[in-house]
């Protein structure tokens, strides 16, 4: 099932609404999947739309709060497993925001269902290397 929804453009349905998208991510252009919170009915909540437009309309500056945040899970995750007092090549040190940004790929934004948290949430997926 497809929908042109005037926000989130043209979705289509399986058991989710998606649509592959182009966004700049660190200065690179990107094709990624835009995913819709939503039923096969194509109606969306207005917190989805403010939220996905709020991104859009800050991305540029989000950017650089998503790299640090990257940072900080990722060494945090590293001293939780340990990998902080012992060499893993799996789990190099990462010591700035330029080598974790060389490390992930944005693949998707997520537009869950509004009011999840009684807050504006948008979901970013990732690979990394």
């Amino acid at each position: 099932m497809k929908i042109n929804d005037p926000i989130f453009g043209e979705l289509t349905y399986e058991y989710g609404w998606t649509r592959e998208i182009e966004l700049d991510f660190l200065e690179k252009r990107n094709i990624i999947t835009l995913i819709v919170d939503g039923d096969e009915d194509g109606r969306f909540a207005e917190d989805q739309y403010v939220a996905y437009q709020t991104c859009l309309e800050n991305w540029h500056q989000l950017q650089s709060h998503v790299l640090q945040s990257l940072l900080q899970y990722y060494q945090q995750k590293r001293q939780e497993l340990g990998y902080d007092t012992a060499i893993n090549a799996d789990y190099p040190a990462i010591e700035g925001i330029e080598q974790i940004r060389s490390m992930v790929t944005l693949e998707a934004i997520v537009v869950p269902y509004g009011n999840i948290y009684a807050e504006r949430d948008i979901g970013l997926l990732f690979t990394c290397t």
